[in-house]
This record gives C-alpha cells, sequence and structure tokens, in this order.
C-alpha cells in the first residue's frame, strides 16, 4: 500500500488504491488507517472525496 501511494502521480483514493493493490475495501481502509496512524500517510477529503498521499 506504502509503495503504491510512494509511486502514484498525486493523491489517491481508496478504490484507485484497492486496483492496484487487491483487497477488499475494508482490508484497504484498514491498511490506510494504520498507515495514517503511524504517520506514513496523510489525507484530505472526505467520505468518496478522501484521497490519500504518502508522506
Amino acid at each position: 500500500m506504502l509503495n503504491a501511494l510512494k509511486n502514484a502521480p498525486g493523491p489517491q483514493a481508496a478504490p484507485d488504491l484497492s486496483a492496484v493493490v487487491g483487497g477488499t475495501p475494508l482490508q484497504v481502509r484498514t491498511a490506510l488507517a494504520r498507515l495514517i496512524e503511524r504517520g506514513l500517510v496523510s489525507w484530505t477529503g472526505q467520505a468518496r472525496g478522501t484521497r490519500y498521499t504518502a508522506v
């Protein structure tokens, strides 16, 4: 997940990341939440507009 974000051309939505790394929406959100807690990923927006970026 983190590598996918680092290699992305810009902020990514969860479904975009799921298409790259696989997994269910719940697995993607859980992985992103863990990376956010560790300070490796930041996010902007709300609900469907949420986008994630590697820090």
